[in-house]
């Protein structure tokens, strides 16, 4: 069993080593792209996906970061307790025993960390959106009522 779960582990490892080696750049190519450019969302969470194709503005790509970095420590916080409670719930399934109130606990605690993430979000998309000049907020309100970019 033990086997099994270092071979887990060095997985998880690799899992999460691979987008940063696969997104590794060149040191000339790190520049802001130009002034008005499309912006296309580059690999990753740190960017909300209904920004895909606007051309925003350096200013407006601050103010951006500035927001998810902002909110970022709250959502590695409800992360790690989303993670940790999933994981223990999956320990119990397997148990052979299965611990009612324990089990409820934790499902309480993945439903509350699952709508504060959320809610997070939101709020991350709220003051985003507020950054937006009028014409990027009416293709963003196009390109949503068409059902384009969703996931």
């Amino acid at each position: 069993m033990k086997l099994y779960s270092k071979l887990g582990t060095i997985a998880l490892a690799a899992g999460l080593a691979l987008p940063l080696v696969v997104g590794a750049q060149p040191s000339g190519s790190m520049h802001s792209p130009p002034e008005g450019a499309p912006f296309h969302a580059p690999g990753g969470p740190q960017y909300r996906h209904f920004l895909r194709g606007l051309a925003l503005s350096e200013a407006q790509r601050d103010a951006i970061f500035n927001i998810m970095h902002e909110a970022a420590p709250a959502l590695h916080q409800q992360g790690k307790a989303l993670w940790k409670s999933r994981e223990e719930l999956n320990t119990l399934t397997f148990s052979g025993s299965v611990d009612e109130p324990r089990v409820k606990e934790l499902v309480d605690t993945i439903a509350r960390a699952t709508a504060e993430m959320e809610l997070l979000r939101l709020r991350i998309d709220q003051k985003i959106f507020a950054l937006l000049t009028p014409d990027q907020r009416q293709q963003i309100k196009e390109v949503s009522s068409k059902g384009i970019g969703r996931r």
